[in-house]
């Protein structure tokens, strides 16, 4: 593993990196390790943060993938995070604003639950 990849994980989650030319690295991780992975980040500097490229439902509505890139080249990474159905995952936009979009539109069209979110009366384009 990767001295980047190393102090984006830390020791919270084992990181299998593909060999030869694989852009993408795929990593699964429960609810609390997520929780835990977040507030790992939080505390890092902003350039040694991974940088968001995306959030999806996987499968179901009880699986979040979250798209990271841990710049320097590295191979993009597919955070899979399990959590039981309906279960409120924590916020991603205390670390990057603009996850805030995603999560509103999970949470419209997946049913996903994120902390932090303004309640549906609050969201501009649900007033309209």
């Amino acid at each position: 593993m990767s001295a980047r990849i190393e102090r984006i994980f830390g020791d919270l989650c084992k990181v299998n990196q593909p060999s030869g030319s694989g852009r993408l690295t795929e990593v699964s991780v429960s609810a609390a390790t997520f929780e835990k992975l977040l507030k790992h980040w939080q505390d890092l500097p902003v350039t040694d943060r991974p940088g968001l490229r995306g959030l999806s439902a996987a499968r179901s509505t009880s699986q979040l993938q979250v798209v990271l890139d841990p710049g320097a080249g590295e191979a993009f990474l597919l955070l899979t995070v399990d959590s039981e159905k309906g279960k409120t995952l924590p916020g991603l936009a205390t670390i990057w604003p603009y996850a805030q979009w995603w999560e509103e539109e999970l949470r419209a069209f997946g049913g996903m639950k994120f902390t932090g979110l303004p309640a549906h009366s609050e969201v501009e384009w649900r007033r309209n």
